[in-house]
């Protein structure tokens, strides 16, 4: 007697062969699904839909062609440059670094759009906004002062950490403007070595 068809296409599921991301999940070493996702429309709908959108600054692939938050875009240079020079490292180790995930980090992302796979704009996207959070999360652990930035710089200072901060907060807790953790930890690698995060953690 043949299997119904539903009961053949979980079998494909359980056995790693129903193809797409997802498939084979559950096998042990898959790569992980999306991790990332767009709010539903309806739920878009039903409330404000600006809630849902950055108002300072892009982080990831759904906004990043907002042209409201273009402005943000050469502060993510400049974060990329401080970084790498304070880190003494070829800027091309760090996009090694980045290039050497790029499918990992296109994953994370629900319904990513062609655009993304095409070209070295997504690897450049990864790297300045990976650099700009981590520029961030430095403004905020020294409380503003950081040597590398000048005392009234708009954004890496204790200025733009009175002015902009709080927004800055806000748009990176919003669901479609995420970057992947893992990101994050391989930029720190590359910068300050492999042994930083547990040192930070420990101490």
């Amino acid at each position: 007697m043949a299997s119904p068809s539903w009961v053949a296409e979980i079998e494909r599921y359980i056995s790693g062969d129903a193809g797409g991301r997802q498939s084979g999940a559950m096998t042990r070493g898959s790569k992980p699904g999306h991790s990332i996702y767009r709010v539903p429309e309806y739920i878009k709908k039903m409330t404000n839909p600006n809630a849902y959108r950055p108002q300072l600054v892009s982080l990831g692939p759904f906004h990043h062609d907002d042209t409201a938050l273009k402005p943000m875009e050469k502060h993510k240079c400049r974060a990329v440059a401080n970084l790498v020079k304070r880190s003494g490292k070829p800027l091309l180790e760090f996009i090694t670094a980045v290039e050497e995930i790029k499918m990992q980090l296109q994953d994370a992302y629900e319904n990513l759009e062609d655009i993304w796979y095409q070209g070295t704009r997504f690897v450049e996207m990864m790297l300045k906004d990976g650099c700009f959070l981590l520029e961030m999360a430095r403004v905020i652990e020294l409380h503003g002062s950081v040597e590398d930035y000048e005392p009234d710089d708009s954004v890496f200072s204790k200025h733009g950490r009175l002015y902009l901060l709080s927004g800055i907060q806000s748009d990176v807790v919003l669901m479609e403007n995420q970057l992947p953790l893992f990101l994050l930890r391989k930029l720190i690698n590359v910068a300050y070595g492999q042994g930083f995060l547990s040192y930070h953690r420990l101490s």
